[in-house]
Order: structure tokens, then C-alpha cells, then sequence
């Protein structure tokens, strides 16, 4: 009777112990699955901030890219505006230099004329 008692608490302490261990090692892998599911989580939030900036830094290069087009294009404006004044200003010179010539000339001929008219007279 003594001996299956012993025998039978002996069992109980051992289901015990082995009950114990299940639940520790239950509890190792349920840690072990939390840890794996963070780092799962933050290499997701990682890869998700590097699509951000991925994101940004492309938006960035587009802008930089239009505002040198704009630059170029407007200094291809003034250029174009620059020439254009100083070519209207050649054809204005040219015009009243042309002018003064044929006023000169004309003044000129009106000042033959009146000599050989006086001349002849």
C-alpha cells in the first residue's frame, strides 16, 4: 500500500513536472513567435520607410529636373529678348542715320538746284 502510494505521488509529481515543462516550453514559443513577429513588423515598417524616401527623394529629382528645365528655358527667353533688342536697335540706328543721309542729301540737291537756277538766271 505504501509503495503504490509513493508510486502513485511519485507519477503525480512526475505529470506535474511534465505538465510544468509543457507550459514553459509553450511559453518560450509563444515568446519566440512575438519576437519573430516584431522583427517581422519593424522590418515591414523599415522597408516602408525606405519606400517613403524612395518616394520623396524621386519627387525631389522630378522638381529639380523641371525648375532647371524652367531656367533654361527662360535664360533661352532673355537671350532671344536680349538679341532682339539689340537688333531693333541696329535697324533704328541704321533708320535714322539713313535719314539724316537722305535729309543731307536731299538738302544737298535742293542747294544745286537753287545754284544752277541762279546760274541760268
Amino acid at each position: 500500500e505504501e509503495q503504490r502510494r509513493r508510486d502513485a505521488a511519485r507519477m503525480k509529481a512526475e505529470q506535474v513536472a511534465a505538465d510544468l515543462q509543457r507550459k514553459r516550453d509553450l511559453e518560450r514559443r509563444e515568446q519566440e513567435r512575438k519576437a519573430a513577429s516584431t522583427r517581422k513588423m519593424e522590418q515591414i515598417q523599415a522597408a516602408e520607410a525606405t519606400v517613403q524616401a524612395n518616394i520623396i527623394h524621386a519627387r525631389e529629382e522630378r522638381h529639380r529636373a523641371m525648375v532647371e528645365r524652367r531656367q533654361a528655358a527662360e535664360a533661352r527667353i532673355q537671350k532671344a529678348l536680349s538679341e532682339t533688342a539689340a537688333r531693333q536697335e541696329r535697324v533704328l540706328t541704321d533708320f535714322e542715320r539713313k535719314t539724316k543721309e537722305a535729309a543731307l542729301r536731299a538738302k544737298q540737291k535742293e542747294e544745286e538746284d537753287r545754284s544752277l537756277l541762279a546760274e541760268m538766271a
